[in-house]
């Protein structure tokens, strides 16, 4: 249907799923980035939870708000942040 959307997923691509936003699955680049932040919260906990992690928040916060202000389904505000 979306193949280009498809790509962004890591799900088996011999099942056709017809909802898979309740179960977890996300687009590749926030894996990326969510395994990213795991090392660096495994690696310095105390740093990463008492200073580091309050910036990224933020930042992940104001991104979200680009989207229209009547948009409140997760799903179409990651899709209006990583695709503009």
């Amino acid at each position: 249907m979306f193949p280009e959307l498809k790509k962004l997923f890591m799900l088996n691509r011999e099942i056709s799923y017809l909802n898979h936003g309740s179960y977890g699955a996300c687009p590749k680049p926030i894996f990326d980035s969510l395994i990213k932040m795991k090392k660096k919260l495994e690696f310095e906990p105390v740093r990463f939870l008492g200073y580091d992690v309050f910036p990224l928040l933020e930042k992940s916060r104001d991104s979200l708000l680009i989207c229209p202000p009547g948009i409140l389904n997760l799903n179409l505000r990651l899709s209006c942040f990583l695709h503009g």
